[in-house]
């Protein structure tokens, strides 16, 4: 059984009040394993929210700030690290700021908005490993299983991958509490849907093949009643030897997080749902199928870091978080990078894919990615 490190790490939040869905998400999956603790923050611009939130989350008063000046000013040599969970479209101006500080910056992803603020931060931040970026997915142990699997070639040689993430966030009417956020419904840099799904999706192709494409046909259109850009195919060519398609969607009616993986090899097919998280289906090549979780990894997976709770009893969305704020604080004390936090280089590949989808989209032909 899975055994708790204590160490409390100190903690501290940019945004991510009460009125936060993923800011919740960030601080259950920091204290799931005890390795965080969650000391100080500022939270919101809405005064009301920003006190209301820290004492949710326990906080000290002394340590709740009404503005980023004086939390960077009181906390900045405090602090373990300090999680920016504000809207994308703000990191830019935030990370700015934060460069008067020394100290790991773990970042909601996408990091930034656009290539013109990609190639600021670039500038601003010089120690490239202060930036860890949190793209979720990629803590679900099976995944982690499957990355090894790709490594050893146990699936044969990589030759195709779909991705898809299929949502139904711009049609559907079953909540208000649900409805997009107004940030949400603007395309003036990145069109949004590129750093909501699409990012995790060129992420996902960095972290299971460790490698991006080198080429991109791209399509976007729209089909909501929200005047942005809501669909975006992407077909995608990697080292001209392995071809693949990226599918992102916010139309899709009835699919809340239809996310899906395929990747074909010459001897298996290998098949992930994120509804089905603990499972990853193998075809094999007699006609046979192969089904892994935790209980059968051989890798990865069946390592006790990931078993909380033994296997049969399955783990999800939020241990897939709290696997994450365990790889950061590994490193954080052992100052030496694992396989399993993405940092600023990841994010320009990110952006040096959409930058390159943007000119096929208009060009309506392939574009080499820098």
């Amino acid at each position: 059984i899975y055994i708790l490190m204590k160490t409390n790490l100190s903690l501290g939040f940019i945004g991510g009040g009460r009125n936060s869905t993923i800011g919740k998400m960030h601080y259950l999956a920091s204290k799931l394993d005890d390795r965080w603790k969650l000391v100080s923050g500022f939270f919101s611009r809405n005064k009301k929210i920003n006190s209301k939130s820290g004492s949710n989350y326990n906080i000290d008063k002394s340590r709740v700030y009404s503005s980023l000046e004086n939390f960077i000013k009181h906390e900045g040599k405090k602090l373990n690290a300090i999680v920016l969970l504000t809207p994308t479209p703000t990191h830019s101006k935030v990370l700015q700021k934060l460069t008067k500080i020394n100290i790991p910056i773990i970042s909601e992803k996408p990091l930034i908005n656009s290539a013109d603020q990609m190639k600021k931060i670039n500038k601003l931040f010089t120690k490239k490993n202060l930036i860890r970026v949190t793209y979720n997915y990629t803590g679900y142990p099976i995944l982690r299983e499957l990355k090894e699997m790709l490594r050893r070639k146990k699936i044969g040689e990589i030759k195709q991958f779909f991705f898809y993430m299929p949502q139904n966030a711009f049609v559907s009417n079953t909540s208000k509490k649900i409805r997009p956020k107004t940030w949400r419904l603007n395309d003036i840099d990145y069109p949004n849907i590129f750093g909501d799904l699409g990012s995790h999706l060129i992420n996902m192709c960095d972290f299971l093949f460790e490698k991006t494409p080198n080429k991109v046909l791209a399509k976007f259109f729209n089909h909501s009643k929200y005047k942005i850009i809501d669909n975006a195919y992407f077909m995608a060519e990697i080292n001209k030897d392995i071809f693949g398609q990226f599918i992102i969607s916010k139309t899709n009616p009835g699919i809340s997080n239809g996310l899906e993986l395929k990747i074909i090899g010459t001897t298996k097919t290998a098949v992930w749902k994120q509804d089905d998280p603990e499972k990853l289906l193998l075809f094999n090549m007699d006609g046979t199928k192969t089904i892994l979780d935790r209980s059968s990894a051989v890798y990865e997976a069946n390592k006790d870091r990931y078993n909380r709770y033994k296997p049969g009893h399955p783990s999800g969305f939020l241990e897939a978080f709290a696997n994450i704020y365990h790889d950061i604080a590994t490193e954080i004390i052992s100052k030496k990078k694992s396989n399993y936090t993405f940092d600023l280089k990841s994010s320009q590949k990110i952006s040096n894919f959409f930058d390159a989808s943007i000119k096929s989209d208009k060009s309506g032909k392939w574009i080499k990615i820098n």
